[in-house]
């Protein structure tokens, strides 16, 4: 049953299409109607089609071709739509550079992928300074419509690559994701979770380097329907966040469960204007997705989702109707059309219902590796014992999870370290390899912990040989190296870091930071003989491994 039954979820679909054949489709369809909204400006999908063609002749005269790489370094706008278009209809796959990743992140992701031109807005440009690319400037303006929009590769196909994505690597090195275009059609064409039309008008909230941009771009353009952009600043507000969707008519809409959360404790009613609702990428409060339920003004469907980078963006859904009063989680579902989903023991072999085992992905939603990373391909995409020979693949996701009777998924935790930090997906171990590297620090483990708005890094330290350590030092040295959403909250300084009986760093024993995540602890280690004395007397009358 959970093998065969459960995982019947093959519908019609547009399996061999590209995104540009749809695109194509849609705008000699839907032509005049609205495709693009950001803020006061406005793009029809004709003139969407014609100035994409423009820019991606640009682009052809760089030699931009099938299986090329382009960066986009831009926020989510007009522009941003057009650069995705543009390199797609080159046959190229576009790789998001998030304007405010350190130089040195994007540097690694621009040789990674072998980019040499990336395309900008003004506002970002100085963003690209000193790395070896060229680049496009897209303006206000954008390009000049094409008369007559050049067709794609006449040998494009489904299985050419979309986008790279990057994810945070356990070993220190992060991970191209690479996408194909049939992976983003099956997430957004004839899907079972949610149907999106002419008229629906689809929120653009999340950031471009995110997955879930995947989901709001294509969900929209592919279907006719109108791409609300949303400021980045504009979740930061719930209560304009809330006029903000009540005034643009929008009907679909993701939001990360900490944002969920947030605006939920705010007001449960501010989703009610929503027709489609979709949260999913942390840990969930129960209690308060049945007080958005029961608040007399819900959204019309509430779909808890759930997916890795590597199933592009969703694989499993559940439609949430009610949570009962003692319920400590909610289920993430069954897997979305076209794709499967296997809870298997260490041995590969299902489990039976309630039984913990990791969670295992196929279907058409997989990527197609890791980006010149062949042995992590491997390890993580493996071969299918469940497909009758079909030669298929599946994902192991690392994650824990049971079913429940009835067919749905529990989402139980991660089987390794990975965690969920404001939606993204993080390897805390790849950012205790850069602490490692900052001058003074000898050891170093960074753990979550929780906090009032949901999940917080925390980083503990420990000085190398006769070194001190600058809690400023080493947040300026992370900055410089890693996303905003990967420095840790809270730098906690100790004198050595506590080993279990194996020799390895025992992170149960390591200590809560004696702040809230909003006032970040750090821990200042002693300067002089005098100060070890005194910190001493205080650690024993304290009884604390540290104080500060």
């Amino acid at each position: 049953m959970m093998v065969e039954t459960w995982n019947q979820t093959a519908t019609p679909f547009p399996r061999e299409a590209t995104i540009l054949s749809l695109f194509a489709d849609v705008v000699a369809r839907h032509g005049a109607r609205i495709a693009v909204v950001d803020g006061a400006r406005q793009c029809t999908y004709i003139e969407l089609a014609g100035r994409s063609a423009a820019l991606a002749a640009r682009l052809r005269a760089c030699g931009v071709g099938r299986g090329a790489y382009v960066g986009v370094c831009a926020d989510r706008s007009i522009e941003f739509v057009l650069c995705l278009l543009a390199t797609l209809q080159c046959g190229a796959a576009y790789v998001p550079l998030d304007p405010d990743y350190p130089a040195k992140r994007m540097q690694f992701m621009v040789e990674d992928t072998g980019v040499r031109l990336v395309l900008t807005t003004p506002a970002h440009a100085g963003a690209l300074a000193g790395l070896p690319v060229d680049t496009i400037v897209v303006g206000d303006a954008g390009d000049a419509q094409a008369p007559v929009p050049e067709a794609a590769p006449a040998d494009l196909t489904a299985e050419d690559l979309a986008y790279v994505i990057y994810t945070s690597g356990s070993t220190g090195r992060p991970k191209g994701v690479a996408v194909t275009h049939r992976g983003i059609v099956r997430l957004v064409r004839e899907t079972d979770y949610l149907t999106i039309g002419v008229d629906d008008v689809l929120g653009h909230a999340s950031n471009t380097s995110f997955d879930a941009a995947t989901f709001e771009i294509w969900g929209a353009l592919l279907n006719g329907a109108r791409l609300v952009v949303i400021t980045r600043d504009l979740p930061l507000s719930p209560r304009d966040l809330i006029v903000f969707l009540r005034r643009e008519g929008v009907s679909i809409l993701f939001v990360t469960t900490p944002l969920f959360n947030q605006i939920a404790a705010l007001d449960p009613t501010a989703f009610g204007s929503v027709r489609e609702l979709l949260f999913g990428g942390d840990a969930v409060d129960p209690g308060l997705v049945r007080r958005v339920l029961r608040s007399g003004a819900p959204p019309h469907r509430l779909l808890h989702v759930y997916g890795p980078t590597e199933t592009t963006t969703f694989a499993t859904w559940h439609h949430v109707r009610d949570v009962a009063e003692h319920a400590l989680n909610v289920p993430i579902g069954r897997a979305v059309a076209n794709s499967t989903a296997y809870v298997l023991d260490p041995a590969g072999q299902p489990v039976p219902v309630g039984v913990p085992g990791e969670l295992y992905l196929g279907g058409d939603g997989l990527a197609r590796e890791y980006l010149g990373q062949p042995e992590a391909t491997a390890a993580r995409f493996v071969a299918s014992a469940f497909d009758g020979g079909r030669h298929e693949r599946l994902y192991r996701t690392g994650d824990l999870a049971r079913w429940i009777p009835g067919g749905a998924l529990e989402f139980l935790g991660r089987i390794d370290r990975q965690v969920k930090i404001r939606g993204f997906r993080v390897e805390p171990s790849e950012i205790e390899v850069v602490l490692t590297q900052c001058p003074g620090v000898g050891q170093a483990a960074v753990v979550p912990r929780p906090g009032d708005g949901g999940r917080y890094l925390a980083a503990y330290v420990a000085p190398a040989p006769d070194r001190t350590l600058s809690a400023a030092d080493i947040r300026a040295f992370l900055r410089a190296r890693l996303p905003d959403y990967m420095v840790p909250t809270a730098i906690v300084a100790l004198a050595a870091l506590p080993l279990n009986a194996n020799g390895k760093i025992d992170r149960d024993a390591l200590p809560d930071p004696q702040r809230s995540p909003a006032e970040p602890a750090v821990a200042v280690l002693p300067r002089s003989a005098l100060e070890e004395t005194i910190a001493g007397v205080w650690r024993t009358v304290l009884q604390r491994p540290q104080v500060q």
